[in-house]
């Protein structure tokens, strides 16, 4: 966000998780159930065909580099000097939850269910008129070389 903003606020996962373990000293707060991973990840799921997302469980934390200015102007040096990182103040948590029903899917997503049911049910007409092609042609087969032993037979006999 502050490449695009240019604003001084930076997303990480909660509790720093999986980050700098250097960082997660710098905040106080309670200890954290690392043994959890659900807990800090951010989940997705995404139909294949469509690239809608039809499940997401998404926790980040929002923070902000604090910086010196004219009323706080030892605000972060400290911790500079003391650790090599800037202080950062968790804004808020973000823990959103979204979940596509099956009504909702098939409202905005029905047609991709028809255009799929479709694509199926012309695969099997394609694979039974394969088939049924292949037997005609052995059949057809089959009659020519009947075909031609009777006239070998024919031959053979008016010799």
């Amino acid at each position: 966000m502050t490449g695009v903003q240019g604003g001084p606020v930076f997303v990480s996962k909660p509790y720093f998780y999986q980050a700098d373990p250097v960082l997660g000293q710098l905040v106080n707060y309670t200890t954290p159930q690392y043994d959890v991973p659900s807990n800090y990840d951010t989940v997705t799921d995404v139909e294949p065909y469509s690239g809608a997302t039809f499940y997401i469980d998404e926790k980040l934390m929002f923070l902000t580099e604090m910086r010196p200015d004219t009323i706080f102007n030892k605000l972060s040096l400290q911790s500079l000097s003391k650790f090599g990182y800037i202080t950062y103040q968790p804004i808020f948590y973000l823990d959103k939850i979204e979940e596509f029903t099956e009504h909702t899917a098939n409202k905005y997503y029905g047609s991709i269910k028809d255009v799929l049911l479709i694509n199926k049910i012309a695969a099997i007409v394609g694979y039974l008129l394969g088939s049924v092609l292949i037997v005609a042609l052995i059949m057809y087969w089959i009659y020519l070389y009947v075909q031609k032993r009777r006239r070998n037979n024919q031959e053979s006999l008016i010799e």
